[in-house]
């Protein structure tokens, strides 16, 4: 008997025509080129809002992947962490701890987290509003499976997207010279126009807002990643290739989007009909003649029994 798993879910993915609608959007955006970006190559959200300057190369238009924009969980900085989270405040004159499961029908919390659990009695949470709150925040860390990797993962972009970041270039340049003493020296390719980096929140609602004015159905952003890997399978590349262009610790991974590509299947029923079913493109021996070695041994058979 196979032991019971968790359902496998499907990998969302743009449509060719859903992609290039959402490019025409974005190439009249102010960080436009980060939705080209994530499309060609697919890195994650928190790679490509890490992604600095130093690490493109535009002359030879390679882009080597070795940083992340990631969100650290705050920490008490406070001698009493459950005594920091008790104290009134103006919104919560209770303070934050809450110990009671929120009503039936609770109108306060309606997003799809809904509401939050009850607060163990000796609660040591809400270190984001300490006021000597500590290591949390938006940093730059190493990618995921940076460790593993034998060498930085360097990705060649596409002529299209290179030239795209050289002009997004120099409209940061221009906005550097506009904030002046506000402008905070990041490197950050994709910053905000003060240079401080992009919170995934904001990205996230920028990707909303792009799709909703393309026309396109809602979709993660991790569905760039999923549309990159599909559409370089149905362009045949090998994917090994495709592996080191996502960053993929393991092949097994990247096989996973092998199943969504209909063009591969699409190619190889071509390939079936002309090779199988299709017909023959070379004309048939004339009769009498010995063409195969199967023929030349049944008629020494014949002539033997005769």
């Amino acid at each position: 008997m196979d032991p019971p798993g968790a359902p496998r879910s499907a990998r969302e993915s743009l449509s060719r025509g859903d992609a290039r609608a959402v490019l025409d959007v974005a190439r009249h955006r102010r960080n436009g080129a980060r939705w080209f970006l994530g499309l060609a190559i697919g890195p994650r959200q928190g790679e490509a809002l890490g992604l600095r300057w130093p690490d493109l190369d535009l002359n030879n238009e390679v882009v080597t992947i070795q940083w992340q924009l990631q969100r650290l969980t705050w920490r008490h900085g406070c001698d009493d962490a459950h005594a920091c989270g008790a104290r009134p405040r103006a919104k919560n004159p209770r303070g934050l701890h809450r110990f009671e499961p929120c009503p039936v029908g609770c109108k306060r919390h309606r997003g799809k987290r809904g509401c939050p659990p009850p607060c163990p009695r000796d609660c040591e949470d809400h270190a984001s509003t300490c006021p000597l709150r500590q290591d949390g925040g938006l940093v730059i860390t190493r990618p995921k499976g940076w460790r593993r990797r034998p060498h930085p993962r360097v990705v060649a972009l596409p002529p299209g997207v290179a030239q795209l970041l050289r002009e997004h270039q120099q409209s940061q340049r221009a906005e550097m010279r506009e904030a002046g003493t506000w402008w905070k020296a990041n490197d950050l390719v994709f910053c905000r126009p003060d240079g401080q980096p992009i919170d995934p929140r904001l990205d996230w609602a920028e990707w909303k807002v792009v799709l909703q004015e393309a026309g396109v159905s809602d979709a993660r952003v991790h569905a760039m990643r999923h549309s990159a890997a599909t559409a370089l399978l149905d362009l045949g590349v090998d994917i090994s290739i495709i592996q080191e262009v996502l960053g993929h610790a393991d092949i097994r991974t990247t096989r996973g989007y092998q199943d969504v590509g209909v063009e591969l299947t699409r190619r190889a029923a071509t390939a079936m009909e002309a090779g199988i079913f299709g017909p023959s493109e070379q004309p048939r021996p004339a009769t009498g003649s010995l063409a195969t070695v199967t023929d030349l041994v049944t008629a020494r058979r014949r002539r033997r029994s005769s």
